[in-house]
């Protein structure tokens, strides 16, 4: 999974945030006005294991936030 890859609309992108001490991976997607949900997967899963939730979850939010 490199970049951004589509379905459903919003592009899923690929991000990382990091400090001095931690890099953190992480996936966004529908619109950035929208309300926050955040997905969590315990190790050794992999934000893959939230694949198909995060385009449902984006139409939902886009039909009732847009």
């Amino acid at each position: 999974m490199n970049g951004k890859w589509t379905g459903n609309g919003f592009p899923v992108t690929e991000l990382l945030f990091k400090t001095e001490r931690h890099t953190t991976f992480y996936l966004a997607r529908g619109a950035v006005d929208a309300p926050l949900i955040v997905f969590v997967h315990g190790w050794p899963e992999l934000s893959h294991s939230w694949r198909d939730q995060l385009p449902v979850f984006a139409a939902l939010l886009a039909a009732h936030w847009g």
